[in-house]
């Protein structure tokens, strides 16, 4: 693989997302056309996006698309018959309750620091990350009732999740400057929220400056994951598909239909709720970012959510 300066790269593992393929029909893919792989600033294999332009609109990205729907369809209908969609669905309602838990812990350790802040007159940093973690609260039970009923559309709620949570900090540990200072004053007296591109840039910067890391690597992630989650919120192409229903009919792939409801995929579904235990993880940092010092917090709170932490990490 190689690593080129000043060209712009899209990781392929995104690629193999925004294609419609599996790891083994996108390997199949970029050998057919003789892609040339290179790497993302963190080390993951890539390809241009000259190159990714040139096989979305290929005839061999097409067919390799409709290939791996054949085989998910495949894979769904085994999952019926064989019942591990029922099994699915167990694991989502245990990570539920796992889910819930990690939350009503969140909320707990919140509205035990109520008395601390004077909510109707101080107009500080921390007090605006501290009125913000409540509509987190709320948006990541939302999201465990969504997924609780099978809607892959939980997804939608991901990135409203993950930009509360980039305002708190953003307030909390950078009010004390510009812009953060101006940004704070217009949120409490004009109603107005910075622009998440902004606030993405400056916590990155931030976390970069922590660490003492000269690459940007850790605005440039907030990025990724910030584009990762937008999809289902700009309602493209993909996102369309996750809920059509396929059919194998002698041995052709058919449209049967669409899901307008619960998803009827649960192994998909599993996916999304995977994906939600990392705005919960993303939660409980935000959380000990903006209030560690600030408050600060006591010690068996900090060590309860480092713990929490230190699972998430491990799950992930």
């Amino acid at each position: 693989m190689k690593q080129v300066k000043n060209v712009r790269v899209l990781s392929v593992s995104d690629a193999i997302h925004i294609l419609r393929l599996s790891p083994a029909a996108m390997d199949k893919l970029l050998r057919q056309v003789k892609t040339v792989i290179l790497r993302t600033p963190d080390n993951k294999p890539a390809i241009s996006e000259d190159s990714f332009k040139t096989l979305a609109y290929s005839a061999e990205a097409r067919a390799s698309a409709l290939e791996t729907l054949h085989s998910v369809t495949l894979t769904r209908d085994k999952d019926q018959v064989s019942g591990r969609a029922k099994t699915f669905v167990d694991e989502i309602a245990q990570c539920l309750i796992l889910y819930r838990k990690y939350i009503d812990t969140l909320a707990s350790i919140h509205v035990y620091y109520f008395s601390r802040f004077d909510v109707l007159h101080e107009e500080t940093g921390r007090t605006a990350a501290y009125v913000i973690f409540p509509k987190v609260i709320r948006l990541l039970n939302m999201a465990c009732l969504c997924l609780e009923h099978g809607y892959w559309d939980t997804l939608t709620l991901l990135r409203p999740i993950d930009e509360a949570v980039q305002l708190a900090e953003y307030f909390a540990l950078l009010s004390d400057k510009e812009p953060a200072k101006s940004a704070l004053s217009r949120w409490f007296h004009e109603n107005v929220s910075p622009g998440n591109a902004a606030v993405r840039k400056a916590i990155g910067q931030h976390l970069d400056d922590i660490l003492k890391d000269e690459t940007g690597r850790s605005a440039a992630l907030y990025k990724e994951l910030h584009h990762k989650k937008s999809k289902e919120l700009h309602h493209t192409y993909n996102g369309m598909w996750e809920v059509h229903l396929t059919k194998i009919d002698k041995g052709t792939l058919v449209l049967s239909g669409f899901d307008y409801g619960p998803c009827s995929y649960p192994r998909s579904l599993r996916e999304v709720a995977h994906l939600l235990q990392l705005s919960i993880w993303t939660a409980v940092q935000g959380f000990i970012f903006c209030f560690q010092e600030s408050l600060p917090l006591e010690n068996e709170h900090l060590q309860t959510l480092k713990e929490l932490d230190q699972q998430f990490q491990q799950l992930c």
